[in-house]
C-alpha cells in the first residue's frame, strides 16, 4: 500500500482565525488503452509519455503536474476512497473552508511546472471560485504546498508510476479477459458449423 502525500497547514480564513487543513496531493498520470483494429493491437493515449503519439517519441517521464484536494475533517489517511467522498465539502464533508463568509466547498486546484516561470504555477476550475479566492488560496495555501511538493518529488513520481503500471496491469487482464471470451465464442460457432455438416 503507498503512502499517501499529505500537506498539513493552518490556514488563516480572517484576522486572528487560522483552520487547520489538511490537503492531498497526488502526481498526475496518462490513463493509456489498449486498442484492437483488425489483427493489430495497440496502446492508445498515454499523452507521449509512455507511447508515441502522433509519430513522436515518448519522453518517458512524468508531466510534474500535481491535483491537490482538501481532504474532509477526520479522514483516515490510510484507507482513503480515493474518490470526492474523501473530499471536505462533498455532500456536506466537514471542514472546508469558509472564506469572508463564502464556503469553498470542494478546493480543488492543480500545480503545473512551467519553465518559463520556473516553478509550479497553480490553476483553477473556470468559474468554481471568484479572483478574490483565487488570490486567497495562492497566498495561504499554494505556498505550502509548493514546499512539500519539492520536498517529496520522488516520493510522488513513484507513487504516481505504481498507479500506472497497476491500471496497465488491470487492463491488459481486462483486455486478456475479453480475448478469451472471443476465442471461446469462435470454438462454439466453428463446432455448431462442423455438426450441421
Amino acid at each position: 500500500m503507498s503512502i499517501e502525500i499529505t500537506a498539513k497547514m493552518k490556514v488563516e480564513t480572517k484576522k486572528n482565525t487560522a483552520q487547520e487543513c489538511t490537503f492531498l496531493i497526488t502526481q498526475q498520470i496518462p490513463y493509456p488503452r489498449l486498442s484492437a483494429r483488425g489483427c493489430w493491437v495497440e496502446w492508445q493515449g498515454g499523452d507521449g509519455v509512455i507511447f508515441s503519439t502522433y509519430g513522436q517519441k515518448p519522453s518517458f517521464d512524468l508531466k510534474r503536474v500535481y491535483y491537490v484536494a482538501q481532504l474532509k475533517d477526520g479522514v483516515d489517511i490510510k484507507n482513503l476512497d480515493h474518490s470526492r467522498k474523501d473530499h471536505a465539502g462533498y455532500e456536506g464533508n466537514a471542514g472546508s473552508i469558509v472564506y469572508k463568509g463564502v464556503d469553498l466547498g470542494e478546493l480543488t486546484f492543480t500545480l503545473s511546472f512551467h519553465a518559463y516561470q520556473n516553478g509550479l504555477v497553480p490553476s483553477f476550475e473556470e468559474g468554481k471560485y471568484t479572483p478574490g479566492q483565487v488570490d486567497f488560496i495562492k497566498r495561504e495555501i499554494c505556498p505550502a504546498i509548493i514546499k512539500k511538493i519539492s520536498q517529496k518529488e520522488k516520493a510522488l513520481k513513484k507513487q504516481a508510476i505504481a498507479k500506472l503500471q497497476a491500471n496497465m496491469k488491470r487492463h491488459i487482464a481486462d483486455f486478456e479477459e475479453g480475448l478469451d471470451k472471443a476465442k471461446a465464442e469462435a470454438r462454439e460457432a466453428l463446432a455448431r458449423m462442423k455438426e450441421e455438416v
